[in-house]
């Protein structure tokens, strides 16, 4: 009820009684009700009009649903302007900023070429001339890079708009409510280039961002899927810390299933037929192995002819026959191709006791790679305690292999990153595309999932971790 409607309402019910041409005493005691009664029921009734909320704007719900990335900030007239504020309003960016209040966002939308687009509050033009490259979306205004950009975008915010649900709700909620970042479509790709293949658990999600002088950390979720509708699913207090970073290694990714890792790549039927032609890893082999708790370590080689060794620790977990047939299949591939054996009399895997493996060279004597399985020291372990190591480069130092976590049926499908970014990036590890930010943190430490999240399509995967710029 509008506030004009309410106005009539109570006029009518106060004229009333003179239209009936009685006085007023005569109609209210014909009624059932007392004057107190209709005074209080108008009082609520004005109540209700004042305190009733402002329908939520849909500017930037709309946005959202067109972006493939969308960066939320406040607007701080007393900090410098920032630069894409000046690229898009030219002149009139300091006052505009000056004077802004609330949030803004930058843009990505199926034309990263053209660079990103300015949302601003509509509010801020008061009085002033729009850009001429600019759309007015309820209560936004996009500032597009270029007249091809605005074309698309005016196209995809034309379009019939949907409710959002579930994920794009919260992310919404984020989005408008302190700094955040969203992504759905190509936004990984634009963000992570080549390792994208590796990143198709988390298809679509948000992170709530904080900054401060030496850390940027974050919180938040993300699904396989686009659309999600499933509820939030938060992390347990007992879900357990990421481990430590190796003093030998510069990267550690552990996880409570391989596939976590290879699955989007294990899922394209090129790969698979290669495997299974080259390598005779057939699709049970494959599924056993990707149904395997592992860790992967990454360690800087200082000499030699590779500047990165990689260990892979995998718990077979009830698996160890079919991953036995496969390295029995791998072996008899990798002799076809010419590489040489090299006996394991000639490694040392620390304390671990050796129970078979094989490793090897190449024909000028450098060894790239092989395996090991052995017997793990660590009492702890009472989910088995077999492993096997799978390597690449020259065999791994003890010291630089990252345990592979227990099969624990209560952990669900959780995955998790410690890192030494500058080392990396140091040796030209990183790839160009990845934020500036990144290469020049000392330490990144994230997870994804787990208790509970069971790493389905459709399902949600809680994200949470931080990055070091400081000591």
């Amino acid at each position: 009820m509008g506030p004009r409607a309410a106005a009539a309402l109570m006029n009518r019910w106060l004229a009333g009684p003179r239209r009936w041409g009685e006085n007023t005493n005569s109609w209210t005691n014909g009624m059932p009700w007392s004057s107190a009664a209709i005074t209080l029921l108008l009082t609520i009734g004005a109540l209700v009009v004042v305190l009733q909320p402002r329908p939520r704007a849909i500017g930037l719900a709309r946005v959202l649903l067109a972006a493939d990335l969308l960066q939320s900030f406040p607007i701080e007239g007393s900090r410098p302007v920032p630069g894409l504020w000046t690229q898009r309003l030219g002149p009139a960016a300091p006052t505009l900023w000056r004077e802004g209040r609330g949030s803004w966002w930058q843009l990505w939308s199926g034309h990263d070429d053209a660079g990103a687009a300015l949302v601003i509050p509509a509010s801020s033009f008061m009085g002033q001339q729009r850009p001429a490259q600019s759309l007015l979306v309820d209560d936004l205004v996009v500032i597009a890079p270029g007249p091809l950009a605005a074309a698309e975008l005016s196209s995809q915010l034309s379009r019939r708009h949907r409710q959002l649900q579930g994920l794009e709700q919260r992310c919404l909620a984020r989005l408008e409510h302190g700094q955040a970042v969203y992504w759905a479509g190509q936004g990984l790709a634009g963000l992570f280039g080549s390792l994208t293949p590796l990143l198709q658990h988390w298809q679509q999600g948000c992170l709530s961002l904080q900054l401060s002088a030496e850390r940027l950390s974050w919180e938040g979720e993300a699904s396989a899927v686009v659309g999600v509708q499933a509820e939030a699913t938060t992390a347990r207090e007992a879900d357990p810390k990421p481990a430590a970073l190796p003093a030998a290694s510069q990267l550690v990714l552990r996880g409570s299933r391989l596939d976590l890792l290879l699955g989007s790549l294990l899922g394209r039927s090129l790969l698979r037929d290669t495997l299974q032609q080259s390598y005779g890893l057939d699709p049970d082999i494959l599924r056993a192995m990707a149904a395997s708790p592992f860790a992967l370590s990454l360690r800087i080689l200082p000499q030699g002819p590779f500047r990165l060794g990689l260990a892979l620790e995998v718990n077979p977990s009830g698996h160890r026959q079919s991953w036995m047939k496969g390295l029995q299949q791998l072996d008899q591939s990798i002799r076809a191709q010419g590489l040489q054996p090299l006996g394991p009399t000639n490694l040392s895997m620390g304390s671990a006791r050796l129970k078979g493996g094989q490793t090897w060279k190449r024909g000028d004597g450098a060894v790239v790679g092989g395996w090991r399985w052995h017997r793990a020291q660590r009492s702890a372990d009472l989910h088995g305690a077999e492993r096997l190591v799978l390597f690449l480069g020259p065999p791994p130092p003890a010291a630089s292999i990252a345990p592979a976590p227990a099969r624990n049926p209560l952990s669900g499908s959780r995955m998790e990153v410690v890192m030494a970014p500058d080392q990396l990036a140091a040796i030209g590890a990183f790839p160009s595309s990845l934020p500036p930010l990144l290469p020049a943190a000392n330490r990144l430490v994230m997870s994804s999932g787990g208790q509970g999240s069971s790493g389905r399509a459709g399902t949600i995967s809680p994200l949470r971790g931080e990055l070091r710029l400081g000591p």
